[in-house]
């Protein structure tokens, strides 16, 4: 999703007249630039129309409008936290969940002009993991202004079906 088009933060810096934020601004991005890696995103994105109404949408489950592309890729520093595993017994086998949580500087996503949504893909490593939610925690403002320093996102990595990697990490289409 486009930064200028989500609502789930929505700030006006103008009305802080100190110099305050554009220096808090200023030492984060530098922060980032130079303490975190550059990864990978795929920004998701619905296109066209359903033939069929009654197919359900996997990722979001309602139904189907249209099908599921990665509109962009392109590189982002951000900062990883990475979690402790679990491993869980399935019928198929052994699963590995992780509870990893990325960080992102909203003066990055405002100037990359875009904002992490579900269904999103971080390459780290050759492994791609799933955005699955989106949050701010409550000590990450500035001050009293309601402006977030940090946006937070918990992951999961990315299941494939078979052995085989989808053509979605060559293509732009999701499989």
């Amino acid at each position: 999703m486009k930064f200028s088009l989500q609502e789930f933060v929505e700030y006006d810096t103008n009305f802080i007249t100190s110099m305050d934020l554009p220096t808090v601004w200023k030492i984060q991005s530098e922060w980032y630039r130079k303490h975190t890696p550059q990864l990978t995103i795929k920004e998701l994105k619905r296109v066209g129309q359903s033939t069929r109404p009654v197919d359900a949408d996997r990722l979001w489950g309602e139904t189907k409008k249209g099908y599921l592309k990665f509109d962009r890729i392109f590189y982002m520093h951000t900062h990883f936290d990475q979690g402790q595993d679990s491993l869980s017994h399935k019928k198929t086998g052994t699963e590995r969940k992780s509870s990893d949580v990325w960080y992102f500087s909203p003066y990055l996503l405002q100037q990359s002009d875009w904002f992490p949504l579900m269904g999103d893909h971080i390459i780290r490593s050759k492994i791609v993991y799933e955005i699955t939610e989106v949050f701010v925690n409550p000590d990450d403002y500035f001050g009293h202004t309601g402006i977030p320093l940090t946006i937070s996102c918990k992951t999961q990595r990315y299941q494939y079906g078979g052995n085989t990697l989808p053509n979605s990490l060559v293509s732009d289409n999701v499989s």
